[in-house]
């Protein structure tokens, strides 16, 4: 199982959705939402994992990492646009 450290930004998602779960210890009336949300973990976040209240991520599920070659794609070189040169207007 992923165990993240303080401070660092992670997805969290309510294993329940009935079940409202605050965002921090200090966040009073402020919930997670029921769908993955990104979080920066904490000591409150850690407890309610450990209690099987949330799952934790790393990177957001259901996001699809781009390819090698969708990365390395080339942009087409732009040709001069002459009717900004050329105003009709001067």
């Amino acid at each position: 199982m992923y165990q993240p450290r303080a401070g660092e930004r992670v997805w969290v998602h309510p294993t329940n959705p009935s079940e409202s779960i605050q965002r921090a210890a200090t966040m009073f009336g402020q919930f997670l939402t029921h769908s993955w949300q990104e979080c920066t973990w904490d000591e409150f976040l850690n407890a309610r994992l450990h209690d099987g209240s949330i799952l934790v991520s790393q990177e957001r599920p259901g996001a699809q990492p781009l390819k090698s070659a969708e990365k390395e794609v080339p942009l087409p070189a732009s040709e001069p646009i002459s009717f900004l040169v050329e105003s009709e207007f001067a």
